[in-house]
Protein backbone atom coordinates (compact mmCIF):
# COMPACT_ATOMS: atom_id res chain seq x y z
CA UNK A 1 0.00 0.00 0.00
CA UNK A 2 1.35 3.24 -1.31
CA UNK A 3 1.48 5.89 1.23
CA UNK A 4 -0.32 9.00 1.00
CA UNK A 5 2.13 11.53 0.53
CA UNK A 6 3.64 9.30 -2.59
CA UNK A 7 0.20 9.30 -4.16
CA UNK A 8 -0.31 12.95 -3.48
CA UNK A 9 3.06 14.16 -5.02
CA UNK A 10 2.56 11.59 -7.74
CA UNK A 11 -0.57 12.95 -8.40
CA UNK A 12 0.55 16.43 -8.36
CA UNK A 13 3.43 15.91 -11.09
CA UNK A 14 1.05 14.28 -13.36
CA UNK A 15 -1.73 16.81 -13.18
CA UNK A 16 0.86 19.88 -13.76
CA UNK A 17 1.52 18.31 -17.56
CA UNK A 18 -2.78 18.04 -18.18
CA UNK A 19 -3.49 19.25 -21.40
CA UNK A 20 -6.09 22.11 -21.59
CA UNK A 21 -8.67 19.12 -23.07
CA UNK A 22 -7.92 17.39 -19.28
CA UNK A 23 -5.75 14.80 -20.59
CA UNK A 24 -2.37 13.80 -18.89
CA UNK A 25 0.46 12.84 -21.30
CA UNK A 26 2.10 9.19 -21.08
CA UNK A 27 5.47 10.94 -20.10
CA UNK A 28 4.01 12.59 -17.19
CA UNK A 29 2.67 9.47 -15.94
CA UNK A 30 5.45 7.53 -16.48
CA UNK A 31 7.23 10.28 -14.24
CA UNK A 32 4.67 10.19 -11.60
CA UNK A 33 5.17 6.42 -11.49
CA UNK A 34 8.54 6.56 -11.29
CA UNK A 35 8.58 8.89 -8.32
CA UNK A 36 5.95 6.55 -6.64
CA UNK A 37 7.88 3.77 -7.52
CA UNK A 38 4.44 2.35 -9.13
CA UNK A 39 3.37 1.37 -12.40
CA UNK A 40 1.60 3.84 -14.90
CA UNK A 41 -1.03 1.95 -14.30
CA UNK A 42 -1.59 2.49 -11.08
CA UNK A 43 -1.07 6.55 -11.92
CA UNK A 44 -4.03 6.31 -14.11
CA UNK A 45 -6.26 4.60 -11.58
CA UNK A 46 -5.37 7.23 -9.00
CA UNK A 47 -6.03 10.19 -11.77
CA UNK A 48 -9.51 8.43 -12.34
CA UNK A 49 -10.09 7.65 -8.63
CA UNK A 50 -9.79 10.81 -7.31
CA UNK A 51 -10.83 13.05 -10.16
CA UNK A 52 -12.90 15.13 -8.07
CA UNK A 53 -10.34 16.76 -6.06
CA UNK A 54 -8.71 17.19 -9.03
CA UNK A 55 -10.93 19.41 -11.06
CA UNK A 56 -9.82 22.34 -9.63
CA UNK A 57 -5.80 21.27 -11.02
CA UNK A 58 -2.48 20.97 -8.68
CA UNK A 59 -4.38 22.83 -5.92
CA UNK A 60 -6.83 19.94 -5.51
CA UNK A 61 -3.83 17.25 -4.90
CA UNK A 62 -4.09 18.56 -1.26
CA UNK A 63 -7.30 17.24 -0.78
CA UNK A 64 -6.44 13.75 -1.83
CA UNK A 65 -6.70 11.56 1.48
CA UNK A 66 -4.60 9.53 3.05
CA UNK A 67 -5.56 5.01 1.79
CA UNK A 68 -7.49 3.98 4.07
CA UNK A 69 -6.29 0.87 6.15
CA UNK A 70 -6.55 -2.54 5.33
CA UNK A 71 -9.56 -4.17 6.89
CA UNK A 72 -9.94 -7.09 5.17
CA UNK A 73 -7.67 -10.18 5.47
CA UNK A 74 -4.72 -9.68 8.26
CA UNK A 75 -1.52 -12.23 9.22
CA UNK A 76 -2.73 -13.69 12.58
CA UNK A 77 -0.87 -16.04 15.05
CA UNK A 78 -2.89 -18.88 12.97
CA UNK A 79 -1.16 -18.08 10.55
CA UNK A 80 1.92 -17.66 11.64
CA UNK A 81 1.44 -21.39 12.92
CA UNK A 82 0.46 -23.13 9.29
CA UNK A 83 3.68 -20.85 7.96
CA UNK A 84 5.75 -22.91 11.04
CA UNK A 85 4.16 -25.95 10.04
CA UNK A 86 4.52 -26.17 6.36
CA UNK A 87 7.97 -26.43 4.29
CA UNK A 88 7.36 -23.64 2.11
CA UNK A 89 5.33 -20.29 2.16
CA UNK A 90 3.73 -22.29 -1.03
CA UNK A 91 2.18 -24.72 0.87
CA UNK A 92 1.00 -22.32 3.55
CA UNK A 93 -1.14 -20.02 1.42
CA UNK A 94 -2.78 -23.42 -0.44
CA UNK A 95 -3.63 -24.87 2.96
CA UNK A 96 -4.98 -21.51 4.34
CA UNK A 97 -6.74 -21.03 1.16
CA UNK A 98 -8.51 -24.30 1.02
CA UNK A 99 -9.89 -23.62 4.80
CA UNK A 100 -10.30 -19.71 4.65
CA UNK A 101 -12.01 -18.23 1.50
CA UNK A 102 -10.52 -15.13 2.88
CA UNK A 103 -7.49 -15.50 1.81
CA UNK A 104 -5.82 -13.48 -0.66
CA UNK A 105 -3.72 -14.33 -3.39
CA UNK A 106 -0.43 -15.80 -3.52
CA UNK A 107 1.54 -12.42 -4.20
CA UNK A 108 -0.68 -10.48 -1.37
CA UNK A 109 -0.32 -13.24 1.41
CA UNK A 110 3.27 -13.30 1.02
CA UNK A 111 3.58 -9.79 0.83
CA UNK A 112 1.27 -9.24 4.36
CA UNK A 113 3.99 -11.38 6.00
CA UNK A 114 7.36 -9.42 4.52
CA UNK A 115 5.18 -6.01 6.46
CA UNK A 116 3.68 -8.29 9.54
CA UNK A 117 4.62 -5.85 12.47
CA UNK A 118 7.05 -8.14 13.90
CA UNK A 119 9.44 -8.77 11.62
CA UNK A 120 11.53 -11.23 13.39
CA UNK A 121 8.31 -13.37 14.04
CA UNK A 122 7.59 -13.31 10.90
CA UNK A 123 11.32 -14.19 9.50
CA UNK A 124 11.59 -17.00 12.05
CA UNK A 125 8.59 -18.91 11.53
CA UNK A 126 9.39 -18.60 7.18
CA UNK A 127 13.16 -19.60 8.47
CA UNK A 128 15.03 -21.66 10.51
CA UNK A 129 12.54 -21.50 13.82
CA UNK A 130 14.65 -20.11 16.74
CA UNK A 131 17.86 -20.03 15.14
CA UNK A 132 16.26 -17.49 12.31
CA UNK A 133 14.97 -15.45 15.48
CA UNK A 134 18.17 -15.10 17.55
CA UNK A 135 19.66 -13.89 14.07
CA UNK A 136 16.63 -11.30 14.61
CA UNK A 137 16.53 -9.78 17.79
CA UNK A 138 18.72 -7.20 19.45
CA UNK A 139 21.17 -8.07 22.36
CA UNK A 140 22.57 -5.29 24.70
CA UNK A 141 26.55 -5.17 24.44
CA UNK A 142 28.92 -6.40 26.79
CA UNK A 143 31.65 -4.39 27.94
CA UNK A 144 34.69 -5.50 29.21
CA UNK A 145 36.15 -3.30 31.82
CA UNK A 146 40.25 -4.66 31.61
CA UNK A 147 42.18 -6.75 29.89
CA UNK A 148 41.99 -11.03 31.12
CA UNK A 149 39.24 -9.83 32.49
CA UNK A 150 37.15 -12.39 30.20
CA UNK A 151 38.01 -14.92 27.99
CA UNK A 152 35.90 -16.67 25.49
CA UNK A 153 36.88 -20.25 24.09
CA UNK A 154 35.38 -22.54 21.36
CA UNK A 155 36.44 -24.68 18.59
CA UNK A 156 35.72 -25.28 14.73
CA UNK A 157 36.27 -27.55 12.08
CA UNK A 158 39.07 -26.04 9.66
CA UNK A 159 37.60 -26.23 6.26
CA UNK A 160 40.70 -27.43 4.84
CA UNK A 161 41.41 -30.95 3.32
CA UNK A 162 45.39 -31.76 4.42
CA UNK A 163 46.85 -34.72 4.22
CA UNK A 164 47.78 -36.02 8.22
CA UNK A 165 50.98 -36.97 9.69
CA UNK A 166 49.88 -40.91 9.32
CA UNK A 167 47.87 -41.71 7.10
CA UNK A 168 47.42 -40.83 3.53
CA UNK A 169 43.07 -40.13 3.38
CA UNK A 170 42.49 -36.44 3.56
CA UNK A 171 41.08 -35.14 6.82
CA UNK A 172 39.77 -31.35 8.05
CA UNK A 173 41.54 -30.56 11.72
CA UNK A 174 39.59 -29.47 14.38
CA UNK A 175 41.01 -25.85 16.18
CA UNK A 176 40.59 -24.98 19.74
CA UNK A 177 41.01 -21.13 20.14
CA UNK A 178 41.38 -18.82 23.11
CA UNK A 179 40.60 -15.23 22.44
CA UNK A 180 41.08 -11.84 25.09
CA UNK A 181 37.78 -10.26 25.06
CA UNK A 182 38.83 -6.46 25.34
CA UNK A 183 41.73 -6.36 23.12
CA UNK A 184 41.17 -9.64 21.03
CA UNK A 185 44.14 -11.41 21.38
CA UNK A 186 44.64 -14.55 20.77
CA UNK A 187 46.23 -16.17 24.13
CA UNK A 188 46.43 -19.60 22.07
CA UNK A 189 45.29 -21.81 19.57
CA UNK A 190 45.65 -25.61 19.94
CA UNK A 191 44.90 -27.91 16.38
CA UNK A 192 43.87 -32.12 17.28
CA UNK A 193 42.87 -34.83 14.33
CA UNK A 194 39.39 -34.64 15.47
CA UNK A 195 36.50 -32.88 18.38
CA UNK A 196 39.03 -31.50 21.05
CA UNK A 197 39.43 -33.55 24.18
CA UNK A 198 39.07 -32.44 27.67
CA UNK A 199 43.05 -32.70 27.33
CA UNK A 200 43.66 -30.67 24.79
CA UNK A 201 41.03 -27.76 26.20
CA UNK A 202 43.19 -27.60 29.04
CA UNK A 203 46.58 -27.46 27.24
CA UNK A 204 44.64 -24.21 25.57
CA UNK A 205 44.02 -22.89 28.68
CA UNK A 206 47.98 -23.43 30.20
CA UNK A 207 49.47 -21.89 27.02
CA UNK A 208 47.84 -19.03 27.22
CA UNK A 209 48.25 -18.43 30.89
CA UNK A 210 52.01 -19.40 30.12
CA UNK A 211 51.90 -16.09 27.58
CA UNK A 212 54.34 -15.59 25.41
CA UNK A 213 56.67 -12.29 24.50
CA UNK A 214 56.15 -9.88 21.92
CA UNK A 215 58.20 -7.03 20.76
CA UNK A 216 56.52 -4.17 20.37
CA UNK A 217 58.58 -0.80 18.84
CA UNK A 218 61.86 -2.20 20.54
CA UNK A 219 60.29 -3.18 23.70
CA UNK A 220 59.06 -6.28 24.96
CA UNK A 221 55.77 -6.80 25.61
CA UNK A 222 54.57 -9.89 27.79
CA UNK A 223 50.81 -11.36 26.56
CA UNK A 224 49.37 -14.21 28.90
CA UNK A 225 48.01 -14.59 32.49
CA UNK A 226 45.35 -15.83 34.59
CA UNK A 227 41.92 -14.73 33.30
CA UNK A 228 39.50 -13.55 35.67
CA UNK A 229 36.44 -15.59 33.52
CA UNK A 230 36.27 -17.99 30.98
CA UNK A 231 33.30 -18.69 28.75
CA UNK A 232 32.78 -21.33 26.33
CA UNK A 233 29.77 -23.39 25.28
CA UNK A 234 28.38 -26.44 27.00
CA UNK A 235 30.60 -29.24 25.15
CA UNK A 236 31.43 -32.04 26.92
CA UNK A 237 35.08 -31.27 26.76
CA UNK A 238 35.06 -28.19 28.63
CA UNK A 239 32.93 -29.22 31.25
CA UNK A 240 35.54 -32.59 31.68
CA UNK A 241 36.42 -33.35 35.66
CA UNK A 242 40.34 -32.32 34.49
CA UNK A 243 39.48 -28.64 33.02
CA UNK A 244 37.16 -27.81 36.35
CA UNK A 245 40.51 -28.84 38.34
CA UNK A 246 42.11 -26.35 36.06
CA UNK A 247 40.17 -23.69 36.78
CA UNK A 248 39.95 -24.59 40.47
CA UNK A 249 43.84 -24.71 40.44
CA UNK A 250 43.66 -21.23 38.82
CA UNK A 251 41.66 -19.60 40.71
CA UNK A 252 39.35 -17.97 38.01
CA UNK A 253 35.30 -19.42 36.85
CA UNK A 254 34.20 -20.94 33.53
CA UNK A 255 31.08 -20.17 32.50
CA UNK A 256 28.89 -22.18 29.80
CA UNK A 257 26.54 -20.66 27.63
CA UNK A 258 24.20 -21.33 24.47
CA UNK A 259 26.43 -22.98 21.48
CA UNK A 260 26.88 -20.84 18.63
CA UNK A 261 25.36 -17.88 20.67
CA UNK A 262 26.52 -14.74 19.06
CA UNK A 263 25.56 -12.62 21.86
CA UNK A 264 27.32 -14.28 25.03
CA UNK A 265 30.54 -15.23 23.13
CA UNK A 266 30.66 -13.87 19.78
CA UNK A 267 34.20 -12.59 19.76
CA UNK A 268 35.20 -15.90 19.16
CA UNK A 269 32.58 -16.69 16.98
CA UNK A 270 33.47 -13.92 14.71
CA UNK A 271 37.28 -14.74 14.65
CA UNK A 272 36.22 -18.11 13.37
CA UNK A 273 34.58 -16.03 10.91
CA UNK A 274 37.48 -14.15 10.08
CA UNK A 275 40.25 -16.87 10.27
CA UNK A 276 38.20 -18.95 7.31
CA UNK A 277 37.91 -15.87 5.21
CA UNK A 278 41.43 -14.68 5.29
CA UNK A 279 43.55 -17.37 6.50
CA UNK A 280 42.13 -20.87 5.48
CA UNK A 281 40.21 -19.80 1.78
CA UNK A 282 43.50 -19.07 0.49
CA UNK A 283 45.15 -22.47 1.40
CA UNK A 284 45.27 -25.43 -1.38
CA UNK A 285 42.78 -27.93 0.03
CA UNK A 286 40.08 -25.11 1.37
CA UNK A 287 36.19 -26.61 1.17
CA UNK A 288 35.04 -24.44 -0.66
CA UNK A 289 37.57 -23.30 -2.98
CA UNK A 290 37.45 -22.52 -7.00
CA UNK A 291 35.76 -25.23 -9.06
CA UNK A 292 35.84 -25.72 -12.50
CA UNK A 293 32.64 -25.72 -14.73
CA UNK A 294 31.84 -29.58 -14.02
CA UNK A 295 33.32 -29.11 -10.65
CA UNK A 296 36.60 -30.30 -10.47
CA UNK A 297 37.90 -28.79 -7.40
CA UNK A 298 41.26 -27.03 -8.38
CA UNK A 299 42.80 -26.86 -5.63
CA UNK A 300 42.21 -30.74 -4.33
CA UNK A 301 39.26 -31.91 -2.19
CA UNK A 302 38.77 -35.29 0.29
CA UNK A 303 39.34 -37.56 -2.72
CA UNK A 304 42.54 -35.97 -4.24
CA UNK A 305 45.68 -35.63 -2.24
CA UNK A 306 47.84 -34.59 -4.82
CA UNK A 307 47.50 -30.72 -4.17
CA UNK A 308 46.99 -30.39 -0.57
CA UNK A 309 49.47 -29.44 2.46
CA UNK A 310 50.76 -31.27 4.99
CA UNK A 311 48.76 -31.58 8.79
CA UNK A 312 52.51 -30.04 9.84
CA UNK A 313 52.02 -27.18 7.15
CA UNK A 314 49.18 -26.03 7.94
CA UNK A 315 49.71 -26.00 11.64
CA UNK A 316 52.47 -23.79 11.04
CA UNK A 317 50.94 -21.91 8.76
CA UNK A 318 47.58 -21.31 10.88
CA UNK A 319 49.53 -20.60 13.83
CA UNK A 320 51.74 -17.73 12.48
CA UNK A 321 48.83 -16.24 11.07
CA UNK A 322 46.85 -16.55 14.34
CA UNK A 323 49.65 -15.39 16.94
CA UNK A 324 51.54 -13.56 14.68
CA UNK A 325 49.82 -11.58 11.70
CA UNK A 326 46.57 -11.07 13.31
CA UNK A 327 47.63 -10.15 16.67
CA UNK A 328 50.44 -7.67 15.67
CA UNK A 329 49.73 -6.87 11.93
CA UNK A 330 46.63 -6.50 11.01
CA UNK A 331 44.17 -2.78 12.43
CA UNK A 332 41.02 -4.49 14.39
CA UNK A 333 37.42 -2.52 13.31
CA UNK A 334 36.29 -2.07 16.80
CA UNK A 335 39.64 -1.30 18.20
CA UNK A 336 41.13 0.85 15.14
CA UNK A 337 44.73 -0.66 16.00
CA UNK A 338 46.11 -3.81 16.32
CA UNK A 339 45.11 -6.02 19.02
CA UNK A 340 48.77 -5.85 20.53
CA UNK A 341 49.03 -2.63 20.81
CA UNK A 342 45.42 -2.21 22.90
CA UNK A 343 47.01 -4.82 24.99
CA UNK A 344 50.29 -2.82 25.58
CA UNK A 345 48.24 0.18 26.67
CA UNK A 346 45.98 -1.48 28.78
CA UNK A 347 47.86 -1.36 32.21
CA UNK A 348 45.84 -3.48 34.17
CA UNK A 349 48.09 -5.98 37.12
CA UNK A 350 48.88 -9.52 35.14
CA UNK A 351 47.70 -12.84 37.38
CA UNK A 352 50.96 -15.04 36.27
CA UNK A 353 50.66 -18.98 37.00
CA UNK A 354 53.19 -21.14 38.42
CA UNK A 355 54.51 -24.11 35.96
CA UNK A 356 52.99 -26.21 39.22
CA UNK A 357 49.17 -25.20 38.65
CA UNK A 358 49.91 -25.90 34.51
CA UNK A 359 51.69 -28.80 34.72
CA UNK A 360 48.22 -30.91 35.27
CA UNK A 361 46.65 -29.89 31.98
CA UNK A 362 49.86 -30.14 29.83
CA UNK A 363 49.61 -32.66 27.11
CA UNK A 364 50.57 -36.41 27.59
CA UNK A 365 52.98 -38.47 24.62
CA UNK A 366 50.77 -41.64 23.72
CA UNK A 367 54.23 -43.70 23.86
CA UNK A 368 56.93 -43.71 26.35
CA UNK A 369 59.72 -41.97 25.03
CA UNK A 370 63.46 -43.79 25.69
CA UNK A 371 66.41 -41.48 27.15
CA UNK A 372 69.34 -41.73 24.69
CA UNK A 373 73.05 -40.20 24.69
CA UNK A 374 71.01 -36.75 23.38
CA UNK A 375 68.42 -36.90 26.03
CA UNK A 376 64.75 -37.23 24.73
CA UNK A 377 63.80 -37.08 21.30
CA UNK A 378 60.29 -35.20 21.00
CA UNK A 379 59.11 -33.68 17.70
CA UNK A 380 62.62 -33.99 15.79
CA UNK A 381 63.93 -31.99 18.86
CA UNK A 382 66.38 -33.66 21.84
CA UNK A 383 65.74 -32.38 25.08
CA UNK A 384 68.62 -32.26 27.73
CA UNK A 385 68.62 -31.76 31.46
CA UNK A 386 71.34 -32.73 34.17
CA UNK A 387 68.68 -35.36 35.79
CA UNK A 388 67.71 -37.09 32.65
CA UNK A 389 71.93 -38.51 33.04
CA UNK A 390 70.98 -40.78 35.71
CA UNK A 391 68.27 -42.28 33.15
CA UNK A 392 70.00 -42.88 30.24
CA UNK A 393 68.18 -46.45 28.19
CA UNK A 394 64.82 -45.71 30.68
CA UNK A 395 61.57 -45.23 29.23
CA UNK A 396 60.02 -42.35 30.58
CA UNK A 397 56.75 -39.90 30.20
CA UNK A 398 56.43 -36.79 28.30
CA UNK A 399 54.25 -33.69 28.98
CA UNK A 400 54.46 -30.88 27.09
CA UNK A 401 52.43 -27.71 25.95
CA UNK A 402 51.52 -26.90 22.27
CA UNK A 403 52.59 -24.49 20.28
CA UNK A 404 55.71 -23.24 21.82
CA UNK A 405 58.57 -21.39 20.19
CA UNK A 406 61.88 -23.09 20.04
CA UNK A 407 63.39 -20.65 22.46
CA UNK A 408 61.11 -21.31 24.68
CA UNK A 409 60.08 -24.72 24.43
CA UNK A 410 60.57 -27.27 27.55
CA UNK A 411 59.32 -30.49 28.67
CA UNK A 412 58.00 -32.19 31.78
CA UNK A 413 59.50 -35.60 32.15
CA UNK A 414 57.93 -38.47 34.19
CA UNK A 415 59.27 -41.68 35.56
CA UNK A 416 55.93 -43.02 36.15
CA UNK A 417 54.26 -41.17 38.36
CA UNK A 418 57.04 -39.20 39.68
CA UNK A 419 58.51 -35.69 38.44
CA UNK A 420 62.16 -35.99 37.07
CA UNK A 421 63.48 -32.87 35.76
CA UNK A 422 62.60 -30.16 33.32
CA UNK A 423 63.90 -30.69 30.17
CA UNK A 424 65.00 -27.91 27.59
CA UNK A 425 66.33 -28.09 23.69
CA UNK A 426 70.15 -28.69 23.61
CA UNK A 427 70.39 -25.97 21.38
CA UNK A 428 68.81 -23.43 24.03
CA UNK A 429 70.94 -24.85 26.79
CA UNK A 430 71.97 -21.69 29.36
CA UNK A 431 75.81 -21.86 29.89
CA UNK A 432 74.69 -22.55 33.82
CA UNK A 433 72.63 -25.19 32.22
CA UNK A 434 75.12 -26.81 30.47
CA UNK A 435 77.59 -26.46 33.34
CA UNK A 436 75.18 -28.26 35.76
CA UNK A 437 74.69 -31.55 33.05
CA UNK A 438 78.56 -31.46 32.89
CA UNK A 439 79.34 -31.75 36.98
CA UNK A 440 76.59 -34.32 36.88
CA UNK A 441 78.63 -36.29 34.72
CA UNK A 442 81.98 -35.78 36.52
CA UNK A 443 79.61 -36.76 39.79
CA UNK A 444 78.66 -40.31 37.99
CA UNK A 445 82.04 -39.95 36.72
CA UNK A 446 83.65 -40.36 40.28
CA UNK A 447 80.91 -42.76 41.74
CA UNK A 448 81.52 -45.23 39.43
CA UNK A 449 84.97 -45.05 39.78
CA UNK A 450 84.62 -45.46 43.74
CA UNK A 451 82.64 -48.14 42.92
CA UNK A 452 85.04 -50.21 41.27
CA UNK A 453 87.50 -49.39 43.60
CA UNK A 454 85.44 -50.74 46.15
CA UNK A 455 85.01 -53.56 43.65
CA UNK A 456 88.60 -54.43 43.13
CA UNK A 457 89.73 -54.48 47.06
CA UNK A 458 86.86 -56.73 47.53
CA UNK A 459 87.60 -58.97 44.55
CA UNK A 460 91.40 -58.59 45.82
CA UNK A 461 90.24 -59.87 49.03
CA UNK A 462 88.12 -62.54 48.02
CA UNK A 463 90.97 -64.31 45.81
CA UNK A 464 93.85 -63.93 48.39
CA UNK A 465 91.05 -65.62 51.02
CA UNK A 466 90.94 -68.40 48.45
CA UNK A 467 94.39 -68.55 47.67
CA UNK A 468 95.07 -68.69 51.87
CA UNK A 469 92.27 -71.47 52.26
CA UNK A 470 93.11 -73.47 49.33
CA UNK A 471 89.73 -72.53 47.69
CA UNK A 472 87.82 -73.48 50.23
CA UNK A 473 86.18 -70.16 50.34
CA UNK A 474 85.29 -68.94 46.74
CA UNK A 475 82.15 -66.61 47.53
CA UNK A 476 81.93 -62.99 47.57
CA UNK A 477 79.22 -63.07 50.40
CA UNK A 478 80.30 -62.59 54.21
CA UNK A 479 83.95 -63.43 53.80
CA UNK A 480 84.88 -60.63 51.20
CA UNK A 481 82.80 -57.96 53.09
CA UNK A 482 85.03 -59.09 56.07
CA UNK A 483 88.65 -59.32 54.74
CA UNK A 484 87.50 -55.60 52.52
CA UNK A 485 87.46 -53.92 56.03
CA UNK A 486 90.74 -54.26 56.40
CA UNK A 487 92.81 -55.03 53.47
CA UNK A 488 96.15 -54.64 55.15
CA UNK A 489 94.99 -56.99 58.05
CA UNK A 490 93.26 -59.83 55.72
CA UNK A 491 96.56 -59.98 53.59
CA UNK A 492 98.94 -60.82 56.67
CA UNK A 493 96.59 -62.92 57.87
CA UNK A 494 96.47 -64.71 54.49
CA UNK A 495 100.06 -64.61 54.47
CA UNK A 496 101.20 -66.35 57.95
CA UNK A 497 98.23 -67.77 59.01
CA UNK A 498 98.04 -70.63 55.87
CA UNK A 499 101.24 -69.83 53.38
CA UNK A 500 100.78 -71.32 49.62
CA UNK A 501 103.22 -73.59 48.61
CA UNK A 502 105.03 -70.88 46.44
CA UNK A 503 105.52 -68.85 49.84
CA UNK A 504 106.94 -71.72 51.52
CA UNK A 505 109.67 -72.58 48.55
CA UNK A 506 110.10 -68.49 48.84
CA UNK A 507 110.38 -68.55 52.94
CA UNK A 508 112.83 -71.91 52.83
CA UNK A 509 115.41 -70.28 50.06
CA UNK A 510 115.64 -67.35 52.15
CA UNK A 511 116.01 -68.45 55.89
CA UNK A 512 116.60 -72.56 55.61
CA UNK A 513 119.82 -72.17 53.58
CA UNK A 514 123.36 -72.22 55.09
CA UNK A 515 124.59 -69.18 53.10
CA UNK A 516 121.72 -67.09 54.79
CA UNK A 517 122.47 -68.17 57.99
CA UNK A 518 126.34 -67.73 58.15
CA UNK A 519 125.29 -63.64 56.37
CA UNK A 520 123.24 -63.41 59.19
CA UNK A 521 125.48 -64.53 61.91
CA UNK A 522 128.63 -62.21 60.01
CA UNK A 523 126.59 -59.46 60.02
CA UNK A 524 125.44 -59.98 63.84
CA UNK A 525 129.39 -60.62 64.82
CA UNK A 526 130.27 -57.34 62.61
CA UNK A 527 127.37 -55.02 64.98
CA UNK A 528 128.68 -56.76 67.71
CA UNK A 529 132.66 -55.07 67.23
CA UNK A 530 131.10 -51.96 66.86
CA UNK A 531 130.69 -49.63 70.09
CA UNK A 532 127.53 -50.36 72.19
CA UNK A 533 125.42 -47.47 70.94
CA UNK A 534 126.26 -47.45 67.04
CA UNK A 535 125.83 -50.99 67.01
CA UNK A 536 122.29 -50.79 69.09
CA UNK A 537 121.15 -47.91 66.61
CA UNK A 538 122.02 -50.49 63.45
CA UNK A 539 120.43 -53.16 65.16
CA UNK A 540 117.05 -51.26 65.82
CA UNK A 541 117.34 -50.07 61.86
CA UNK A 542 117.60 -53.50 60.67
CA UNK A 543 114.96 -54.76 62.60
CA UNK A 544 112.58 -51.40 61.59
CA UNK A 545 113.08 -52.34 58.10
CA UNK A 546 112.23 -55.80 58.89
CA UNK A 547 109.27 -55.19 60.27
CA UNK A 548 107.95 -52.77 57.59
CA UNK A 549 108.89 -54.93 55.15
CA UNK A 550 107.68 -58.25 56.56
CA UNK A 551 105.76 -57.55 59.23
CA UNK A 552 105.92 -56.76 63.37
CA UNK A 553 105.11 -60.26 64.06
CA UNK A 554 107.21 -61.73 61.45
CA UNK A 555 110.55 -59.93 62.38
CA UNK A 556 110.15 -60.94 66.21
CA UNK A 557 109.73 -64.42 65.20
CA UNK A 558 112.77 -63.98 63.08
CA UNK A 559 114.98 -62.47 66.02
CA UNK A 560 113.83 -65.78 68.31
CA UNK A 561 114.96 -67.74 65.07
CA UNK A 562 118.35 -66.39 65.04
CA UNK A 563 118.58 -66.79 68.43
CA UNK A 564 118.07 -70.64 68.11
CA UNK A 565 119.45 -71.97 65.11
CA UNK A 566 117.88 -71.80 61.57
CA UNK A 567 113.91 -71.52 60.68
CA UNK A 568 112.00 -74.12 60.29
CA UNK A 569 108.92 -72.86 57.19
Amino acid sequence: MTAGWLRRAALAIAVAAQRPDGSVPDEAVRRAAVAAGVSPRQVRRWLTGHAEHLTGGVAGVANVPDPAPRTGWQVSPQVLGVVSATHTLKQAWQQLRATDPTTPSYQAFTAALRNYDDNGIARAVKGDGAKTLIASRMYLKVEVAERNAVWELDSQEVPVFVIPTRGAKPVKLHQTTAIESKHRMVMATVFTPGPPRAEDVAACIARGVLGRPYLLDGQEVWVGGIPDQIVWDNAKANLAELVTALVVSLATMGSAVTPYAGWEKGKIESWHGISQSECYSTMPGYAYGPQSFTGHAYWGNHTSGTALLGEDLLISQAERWALEEYNTARVHGALNTTPLRSWAADTNQLRQATIEQLMPAMLSTQHLRTVNKNGVRFQGVDYVAAGLNRLVGRKVTVRYLPNMELERQFIEVFSGDEWVCTAYPSATLTPAQRTALLVERRRQYEQLREAERDGARMRRAVAERAKATGGAETTYGQNAAEYARDDLAANLDDLFDAPSDDLSADLDAMFSADSVVAEVAESSTDLSSRPGDLADELDDELDDELADELGYEFARDLDDGLSSGPVAP
